[in-house]
């Protein structure tokens, strides 16, 4: 059985054991696609949450403003015109 040699690392391998080793890192590579995808999705979905719930915040702090701003103003306006 012929051998070949990784000039990389001097390393001597069998044309099996070369293919095996193929064909995990293929695997592996498919894991590494799947699992980086499911980070990026769960990612975009925290985001995503995230950016509904900042919004909704800024939402009840402008309604707050505007409930609040009109009577502030009220006081002022029934001290200058007795």
């Amino acid at each position: 059985m012929p051998a070949h040699t990784n000039n990389l690392h001097g390393l001597v391998l069998s044309k099996t054991r070369a293919r095996w080793l193929l064909a995990r890192n293929a695997s592996e590579n498919e894991l590494f696609k799947k699992t980086s995808s499911m980070i990026d999705k769960a990612k975009c979905k925290e985001e995503k949450a995230f950016e509904r719930e900042k919004d909704e915040l800024l939402q009840r702090q402008l309604q707050t403003q505007q409930i609040q701003t009109p009577l502030r103003f009220a006081r002022f306006h029934l001290k200058k015109h007795p």
